[in-house]
């Protein structure tokens, strides 16, 4: 049986994500905290191996999905990218994407005071200087963004005004989800909102369970 360590090593291998001893670290920091703080702000409804794989692979499993939007930016130039993760509640997926995508401006919406808190706690102690937290509503939220992505918040055709509002123009929505039943479903509430939509299919190592990104833009 892995460590939960060794799951994040080959997850991360499996993946296909490169990575070093200091992400690697950045990752274990961030299990410790929510283990931590689980316990007084009940963040995710896991613990141990089922954060690694559940919440942290899971959200790095749109790793590339992003990196082939981020080099299709002017130049392909990284730092010119920015992403706001939705309802960020733990931190998934923008945490563990903001660990990877160094060159990205990562800003996480939360509403929740604890949550966001949290979020702040985290960016600190994990370092992250690309990465900003934002506590409010979605409604209040007026700046654009490159990539608009969430996971474990709503359902599209529910929010589709925002999404337009805070996409940019040449802009993509990600959207996490499980099912297919329930991408076939999403999908066909979303209309003709957006010109292209995609699904693709995502692999999360070590979990048995099926898993799609709705991609838009």
């Amino acid at each position: 049986m892995f460590s939960i360590e060794n799951l994040i090593s080959e997850g991360l291998k499996n993946l296909d994500i490169p990575f070093s001893n200091k992400e690697k670290g950045q990752i274990m920091l961030f299990i410790g905290e929510i283990e931590k703080w689980n316990k007084r702000f009940n963040l995710v409804k896991a613990e141990g191996k089922e954060i690694a794989v559940n919440h942290i692979l899971d959200s790095l499993s749109g790793f590339h999905v992003i990196d082939e939007i981020k080099k299709k930016l002017p130049g392909g130039r990284g730092e010119d990218c920015t992403l706001l993760d939705i309802g960020s509640g733990a931190g998934f997926p923008g945490i563990p994407l903001a660990v990877f995508f160094k060159d990205v401006k990562f800003f996480l919406l939360e509403r929740s005071q604890k949550r966001a808190a949290f979020l702040e706690n985290t960016v600190l102690l994990l370092d992250l200087k690309n990465t900003m937290v934002i506590h409010d509503d979605l409604k209040n939220v007026d700046n654009s963004y490159n990539i608009v992505c969430f996971r474990a918040f709503s359902r599209i055709r529910d929010i589709i005004p925002d999404l337009k509002r805070l996409v940019s123009r040449k802009g993509t929505v990600i959207a996490y989800k499980g099912r297919l039943s329930t991408v076939v479903d999403e999908i066909a509430g979303m209309g003709d909102s957006f010109k292209y939509t995609r699904i693709i299919q995502v692999n999360v190592p070590f979990l048995n369970a099926e898993r799609y990104l709705i991609v838009a833009d």
